[in-house]
């Protein structure tokens, strides 16, 4: 090769190097802008919201984008936490603690947004990854989260009409079951309510609100008067007889429950009557145990037919109660007595829990 031809060659070097650079940025810029910023310019931020997504998979990739949608929802929402936290400090009347707690637990289900595609994919084949962009329609997402919600309230009315009714009617037990569907069905749309407002910047007011139902439930509950009698056998000198009774009275008490003494059980709606027979021999594998049994039955008072019947048979073990062989201090003495406490918060937590499902549940629309 001649000096001229070498000379030529060393000439376009430089070319050739521009010429490379020059194609590796043409490559580069035929990767979609929306891989790297989760915008595009034809859907502006007032009428969507976009996302970016990755993955080994054309599914994750779509996946991973309307998650990313999600998230962005949430951070709306996180926002209206602050705001409402805001107005309770200034005294706003404001559902406090419900509207609190119903935000933070706000879950964003993106199978359930209506207007939500994937509508661009690109995969780097140098990189082996997929891309896919998600792009939520504001407007779309909005009148189905509007027309859920609406439906939604409508529903809580049908409800809440129907046992004001009831209650001025005196049927107690069908008004207490139709305000807890009222207040079930509020706090079942709230999360769908609370995405609404962080897409659409508003929500739809509804003239029955959380607090107000739950109030009038609290309300009414102790109108319901309730009596409990509990006669207690072999339950030995340090258990006063009508320890069981008071458990029993505190754990209705906690529910709502207005009980009633003894000097006014004829008044009561509801009466909780029954025996508790306990012995303290018991051995099993060499551990000793405070068997028991109990039956409690449930009725209404106004005309003596039972609404539940609960038979229990706990044997708690001395060992769990306190009592180690090994030696930890307390006295199979004080084992037994507290093995026979706990038997007597097994009977109250099984007759919380019967008088709740069959009193409060008891009772149709």
């Amino acid at each position: 090769m001649g000096i001229n031809q070498k000379q030529f060659f060393i000439s376009l070097l430089p070319l050739l190097l521009i010429t490379s650079c020059a194609a590796a940025q043409v490559k580069k810029s035929e990767l979609p802008l929306w891989i790297d910023s989760g915008r595009d310019v034809r859907y502006p931020n007032s009428f969507y919201i976009t996302a970016a997504g990755e993955g080994a998979s054309q599914d994750l990739a779509d996946k991973s984008a309307m998650l990313k949608v999600g998230e962005q929802i949430q951070v709306d929402i996180k926002g209206r936490v602050t705001a409402v936290q805001s107005e309770i400090k200034k005294g706003s009347k404001i559902e406090s603690s419900h509207d609190i707690t119903l935000l933070t637990e706000t879950s964003v289900d993106i199978e359930k947004l209506e207007g939500l595609p994937i509508i661009s994919r690109y995969f780097d084949e140098k990189k082996r990854i997929q891309h896919s962009f998600a792009v939520l329609d504001r407007g779309k997402a909005v009148m189905g989260l509007e027309r859920e919600v609406k439906e939604s309230h409508e529903i809580t009315r049908k409800y809440f009409e129907i046992a004001e009714s009831q209650k001025e009617k005196r049927e107690i037990a069908r008004a207490i079951h139709n305000y807890i569907k009222a207040i079930d069905e509020l706090k079942r749309i709230r999360p769908r309510e609370n995405i609404l407002y962080a897409i659409a910047g508003k929500g739809i007011k509804n003239e029955i609100s959380l607090i107000d139902v739950e109030k009038k439930l609290a309300d009414v509950l102790l109108e319901v008067k309730v009596s409990v009698e509990i006669k207690v056998k072999n339950m030995g000198m340090d258990y006063e007889s009508n320890s069981v009774a008071s458990m029993i009275t505190e754990g209705l008490a906690n529910s709502g429950f207005n009980v009633v003494s003894s000097e006014g059980s004829e008044s009561a709606y509801i009466k909780v009557k029954g025996e508790v027979n306990s012995s303290k021999k018991g051995e099993m594998d060499g551990i000793v145990y405070t068997y028991a049994s109990a039956a409690i039955t449930i009725s209404d008072n106004r005309n003596g037919i039972a609404i539940k019947t609960i038979n229990i048979n706990p044997a708690i073990s001395k060992n769990d109660a306190g009592y180690d062989t090994k030696g930890s201090g307390a006295t199979p003495e004080s084992a037994g007595l507290n093995s026979i406490k706990k038997i007597g918060s097994i009977i109250k937590a099984e007759v919380v829990k019967a008088f709740n499902e069959n009193f409060i549940g008891k009772g149709g629309d």
